[in-house]
């Protein structure tokens, strides 16, 4: 397992993508040549602050687009197999109610993963297959489960993402966001 804490994402993404250069296997998976280390953790002190990450491609504006999309739940699929927001959708909803009404609970957890779209398809499947959310000492602190995480190309609008999300569910709480933290089974690049 390989541990990662940063004040926010841009560090983060950083020392994320370093550790899989220095320490990461080349693969050909179904997806095509990747570099990857397994089982890693990323703890990020405050999901929302260091945007635009210098590197990526993604500027506020794009990160914004996602994010809306993201936050805004609906079930059009936009021409995807699957998106986020339909996912998610009414899970949201749910977890606010939960934690509203019992606010130590080890249950507010959303499921996007489907298995018999997921497993028995040859349809797209989201990388990210579990949000759990975790109210303690005034703070909504969120753990994400990728499967698999392309950190160069995803992660980015990823945590800008489920930061906004982390940080409406808590505003609808009444509390201050906490940490975000990802556990992803997969975190590589693309070999191009």
């Amino acid at each position: 397992m390989y541990e990662i804490k940063a004040r926010n994402p841009s560090i983060a993404w950083k020392n994320i993508m370093t550790l899989i250069n220095n320490y990461g296997t080349n693969i050909v998976s179904d997806q095509g040549l990747t570099r990857e280390i397994l089982n890693l953790c990323v703890e990020i002190q405050y999901p929302l602050e260091g945007y635009p990450i210098e590197g990526t491609g993604w500027d506020l504006p794009a990160l914004e687009k996602y994010a809306s999309d993201l936050c805004n739940f609906s079930y059009d699929l936009k021409g995807f197999d699957y998106n986020y927001c339909e996912r998610m959708g009414r899970q949201v909803y749910h977890v606010i109610e939960l934690l509203k009404n019992y606010p130590n609970t080890r249950q507010a957890t959303i499921y996007l993963w489907i298995p018999e779209k997921d497993l028995e398809t040859k349809l797209y499947k989201p990388c990210q297959v579990v949000a759990d959310y975790k109210l303690r000492q005034g703070r909504l602190h969120a753990t994400h489960f990728f499967r698999s995480h392309d950190v160069q190309d995803a992660y980015p609008q990823n945590i800008y993402g489920l930061g906004k999300l982390q940080k409406s569910i808590s505003d609808e709480l009444g509390c201050n966001p906490g940490t975000l933290s990802t556990i992803s089974a997969s975190a590589h690049y693309y070999i191009r």
